[in-house]
């Protein structure tokens, strides 16, 4: 399933790593800890102990997510809440409403998917959801808008670049 994710997300301008382990996920994401500000929205997928570590090696990081800083990163990192396989879509449910900065304000946004909360379609995700939990939102691809002429940009009203590192043995 993972593999049909992955080749879905690519078909809508978006890219997507499939890695076995957080090891392997934190080292992808390395290399965009040190392209500028990173606010990351860290729910399950790191430990404090961890969270420090990676707070002190980078010191544009934080794990403190507030509209200020969020604004002013250049890469949001979050977790996905749910995705749809048929679409390719990402779920994010804003709780807590952080969740959402890391998404639309920065950039490039950053989402670390386990494979738990993948879904077949949206049919699924809206007969199982919850919905007093408040504001979703469903992220397909990067923010892409066209003019009257057709011409397609991408990063005008949210993140230029949508990067999905779907965790293996990751279970949420």
């Amino acid at each position: 399933m993972l593999k049909k994710f992955k080749e879905k997300i690519e078909k809508i301008s978006g890219e997507c790593f499939i890695v076995p382990n957080k090891k392997e996920a934190l080292a992808k994401i390395s290399s965009f800890l040190q392209q500028g500000n990173v606010v990351w929205l860290n729910q399950d997928f790191l430990k404090k102990e961890e969270e420090k570590q990676l707070a002190l090696t980078y010191p544009n990081l934080s794990f403190s997510v507030e509209l200020k800083n969020a604004s002013q990163a250049y890469v949001g990192i979050n977790e996905a809440d749910y995705a749809i396989l048929e679409t390719g879509t990402i779920v994010e449910i804003a709780n807590p409403p952080q969740k959402v900065l890391c998404s639309t304000l920065p950039n490039i946004h950053i989402v670390l998917l386990s494979p738990s909360v993948l879904l077949y379609s949206l049919t699924d995700f809206i007969l199982m959801h919850n919905w007093s939990q408040g504001y979703v939102s469903f992220i397909t691809g990067p923010s892409k808008t066209a003019d009257i002429e057709g011409i397609l940009t991408l990063g005008v009203h949210g993140p230029e670049k949508l990067i999905v590192i779907c965790v293996e043995d990751w279970i949420k």
